[in-house]
């Protein structure tokens, strides 16, 4: 079995289901395992301060050319 990372993103401004919220992100692998307002730092591999950085969750990246 695999070892999966798990990253932890604090402060960042998420924009989702037309709200814009202030809250961190739960990352294991290439899921989001949690959306809350204090993740504690201690579940996590390595963490991220996204302080006035926007997150867009589900968002595809649309510049993208499938072959």
């Amino acid at each position: 079995m695999r070892n999966t990372r798990t990253l932890v993103i604090k402060n960042a401004t998420i924009v989702n289901e037309n709200r814009i919220q202030t809250l961190d992100l739960l990352i294991q692998g290439k899921r989001i395992l949690k959306i809350d307002d204090d993740i504690p730092t201690a579940l996590a591999d390595e963490v991220y301060d996204a302080y006035g950085k926007y997150v867009l969750p589900g968002l595809i990246d649309d510049q993208v050319h499938f072959r």
